[in-house]
């Protein structure tokens, strides 16, 4: 028993810490701000920051490959933007959503081009794509 409890702490002890550091953190939140205490409030950590979440995973894979990526605050920033301004000018979301996954793709796929073919450095051509905003 004491071997496969080792074994499972070895395999996936980071994990394990990090999910018990997440509860520690939301139970002592829970006895300091008593409306913490609700359910929803638990889901609403998963529903509200769902983007952030595919975020952190995309940029995890990068990290793990010897990546770097600068670009994606400002690729976020941009898409958001842009799809504001066209819900805003009353273009239908059905049409919005997919163009800006599209967006996204398209600047992803543009940095990439810039590192793989003209043989910028990632964390230069990056760095510009961070600076792309929407004035």
């Amino acid at each position: 028993m004491m071997q496969r409890a080792k074994f499972i702490f070895l395999r996936f002890g980071a994990q394990l810490i990090a999910f018990a550091v997440f509860l520690l953190i939301y139970f002592v939140g829970g006895q300091l701000y008593p409306a913490m205490q609700k359910p929803q409030v638990f889901f609403n950590f998963f529903i509200n920051d769902a983007s952030l979440l595919l975020v952190s995973i995309g940029m995890t894979l990068v990290i793990l490959t010897g990546g770097i990526d600068l670009s994606v605050g400002g690729v976020i920033a941009l898409v958001s933007t842009a799809s504001a301004a066209m819900l805003r000018s009353g273009v239908s979301p059905y049409i919005v959503m997919p163009l800006m996954i599209v967006m996204g793709i398209a600047l992803g796929t543009l940095l990439g081009w810039i590192i793989q073919v003209l043989k910028v450095q990632p964390f230069i051509a990056t760095l510009m794509g961070l600076t792309w905003h929407a004035d």
